[in-house]
């Protein structure tokens, strides 16, 4: 268990995202969890033109998270429009 005084007291940073959260994780031996922030995810989504039409949100069905009703996974439903194709004109001859 880390000090108060350590370099990683109060580091709540995503696991991988810097060298100092990846000390931090195997400093206090919890294991190394992979995520995307919401910024990361959505963000990158609609970057990329999809269109977002729904989004769910769940617990993983136990634990102190899930007895609290903290949500700690989503799922999002997210479709690429059609490409519209603009009629080309006819050439004209003179």
């Amino acid at each position: 268990m880390m000090m108060r005084g350590s370099s990683c007291a109060g580091s709540r940073s995503i696991p991988w995202r810097t060298p100092r959260s990846r000390r931090c994780s195997r400093a206090r031996d919890s294991g190394m969890q992979f995520s995307h922030s919401l910024d990361d995810l959505l963000g990158g989504m609609l970057r990329a033109g999809l269109q977002i039409r729904d989004l769910f949100e769940d617990t993983n069905g136990e634990g102190r998270l899930h007895e609290l009703g903290v949500t700690s996974m989503i799922a999002v439903r997210a479709e690429k429009p059609p490409l519209r194709v603009s009629r080309l004109r006819q050439p004209t001859f003179l």
